[in-house]
């Protein structure tokens, strides 16, 4: 499955799609301030805080943050709300509410107010965040800009250089996009979306042997998870290695039977090798996991489309 900004097609419209391009540019786990009462101030000048007064705030919105990177949006949005609930100031977690929604409605309704608590965010968030409202706007320009200025600032938070590259990835740069997923990985190796976003960049250029050989390292880092495998088995359907595929799907589906894109991915492998009636009971098989209308308007799409 793509990162946060190649194929969360759950998204419905273009401007929840840009905001999820820029995914949390809050710290890693191991930069995070100390967790204390009033944890507004950064520790580290080489990545972009965190600014909420919450400790359970700050801990719930790391949790979110790595659930996210792993592409499970719908959890992820779950412990995002609360985030906000324990800190209704807290600028980025409505952020990531925002990004890891799963309608218009919801989007806009988080997007609003990011804004409003935008002021009590430091300076590197309100610019991830003006870059956020752009995209929502369609003004490319804008969030070219803020995330230029971010880039300034934090050029060692390998979370700015993701940012930078899902835009440029977006704008079908895809060799300026690989340089910057290439720093992010070197910034931090084990950073897994990011090996999972160079994947899809390589592919793009049609550098197949790379872009395996980054989805492999994905799975190497997060064997447990779905996504890696999903992502792999992606790129395997199109290098025409069916088989293959379907089997890598499958292991994403033993891992979370939830992962909808999965069973999408069989039933289309399944179409392509003229096995109908095997695609077919791929989507039922969607339909039946589907837990929200995103995810029963894409079961309903496989199934049209088997």
């Amino acid at each position: 499955m793509k990162t946060n900004n190649q194929k969360r097609a759950s998204y419905l419209i273009a401007a929840s799609t840009l905001a999820v391009l820029l995914a949390a540019c809050g710290q890693s786990g191991q930069d995070a301030a100390d967790g204390s009462a009033d944890s507004s101030v950064a520790t580290s000048s080489t990545k972009i805080p965190i600014t909420t007064t919450s400790a359970e705030a700050r801990e719930l919105y790391m949790q979110g943050q790595n659930l996210s990177d792993d592409l499970r949006v719908v959890d992820a949005n779950t412990v995002f709300l609360q985030a906000v609930a324990a800190d209704d100031s807290f600028a980025m977690g409505h952020y990531m509410v925002a990004t890891t929604s799963q309608s218009n409605t919801d989007f806009f309704a988080a997007l609003e107010k990011t804004k409003e608590r935008a002021g009590n965010a430091s300076e590197g968030e309100q610019l991830v965040i003006a870059a956020l409202v752009a995209g929502s706007e369609n003004d490319q320009a804008a969030q070219r800009d803020a995330l230029d200025k971010a880039m300034e600032l934090y050029p060692q938070d390998e979370r700015t250089h993701v940012a930078l590259a899902n835009f440029l990835f977006g704008q079908q740069d895809f060799e300026g996009a690989v340089a910057h997923f290439g720093h992010a990985v070197a910034i931090a190796p084990d950073f897994a979306s990011a090996h999972n976003s160079l994947g899809y960049a390589y592919r793009n250029l049609e550098d197949f042997d790379s872009a395996r050989a980054s989805f492999e390292r994905y799975v190497e880092l997060i064997p447990d998870e779905a996504n890696p495998y999903d992502s792999l088995a992606e790129l395997l359907m199109e290098m025409g290695n069916y088989d293959e595929s379907i089997a890598n799907y499958r292991k994403a589906l033993d891992i979370n039977q939830y992962f909808a894109t999965s069973s999408a991915g069989i039933a289309i492998n399944q179409s392509l090798k003229g096995e109908a009636d095997l695609a077919q009971e791929a989507a039922d098989q969607m339909s039946a996991a589907a837990r929200n209308f995103g995810e029963r308007q894409g079961a309903m799409f496989s199934s049209v489309t088997s």
